[in-house]
């Protein structure tokens, strides 16, 4: 196994400061998922993506269609429908947050700016906040938190 040396903090420092690196692509992240583009398209071959500057290194195969059908996107809504199931939420829009939650992860390379925050609340311990966040970010992120 290789052993790397890490470089000195001022050099570090130095590199980070100047904010520009000819040659270099900027690497917005890493993902393990299909990530979406602002047009609208899916990233679907592994490797760096120069549109939204994610390395794509899948972690399974995924089926993406060209074209979502009315018969795909109904089977799409009754799996969130179904995953979310088994959480009892107080008021519809809480159920709404929680898909909220969901989409901002999987669009996320889509818009620039901050990212709304979400607050998953209960009153009483042991009601599934936790597992709900995972369940989620597993879907958004491809990996398990």
């Amino acid at each position: 196994m290789r052993k790397y040396k890490q470089p000195p903090a001022r050099v570090v420092n130095a590199v980070h400061a100047l904010g520009i690196y000819p040659g270099i692509r900027k690497l917005v992240g890493i993902t393990d998922v299909p990530v979406l583009r602002a047009d609208g398209s899916i990233t679907t071959t592994p490797g760096y993506d120069a549109v939204t500057g994610y390395l794509y290194n899948p972690s399974g195969s995924f089926e993406i269609p060209e074209v979502a059908g009315p018969e795909q996107v109904k089977a799409a809504k009754d799996i969130l429908e179904e995953l979310l199931e088994g959480f009892r939420f107080e008021k519809p829009s809480d159920r709404a947050a929680a898909l909220a939650f969901l989409f901002t992860l999987v669009g996320r390379p889509i818009f620039d700016g901050p990212a709304p925050i979400f607050l998953f609340l209960a009153t009483t311990p042991g009601e599934g906040k936790t597992l709900l966040v995972e369940v989620l970010s597993y879907i958004g992120l491809g990996t398990w938190p």
